[in-house]
């Protein structure tokens, strides 16, 4: 196994759980904690578009990763792969069914 695919698979994989995790709690701040501080709106303003962006980017470097070894369950990439499919899923999801 090369070492510096490993470490870009890996490298994926946390930043796909880094996307998660922000939006996770821009849900949760803005569904159940409604926290109404400036400072805190003006972050999740300032990292909403990029994260997007970078979830998208992501999403496309795991499908080329899943592209070259064919998927399978026990690899990083592919759980990646899985981890941003959902993640745009809920996003396009809750863009749409705005309350």
């Amino acid at each position: 196994m090369n070492n510096s695919k490993y470490n870009t698979e890996i490298l994926i994989f946390k930043l796909s759980l880094v996307c998660v995790l922000y939006f996770g709690l821009l849900f949760l701040n803005s569904y159940w904690i409604k926290s109404d501080f400036v400072l805190i709106g003006v972050l999740q303003e300032l990292f909403s578009i990029p994260t997007i962006i970078g979830t998208i980017v992501l999403f496309v470097l795991a499908s080329k990763k899943i592209k070259i070894k064919p998927f399978q369950i026990n690899k990083i990439s592919s759980w990646s792969f899985l981890i941003l499919l959902l993640l745009i899923s809920f996003l396009a999801i809750s863009f749409i069914f705005r309350s």
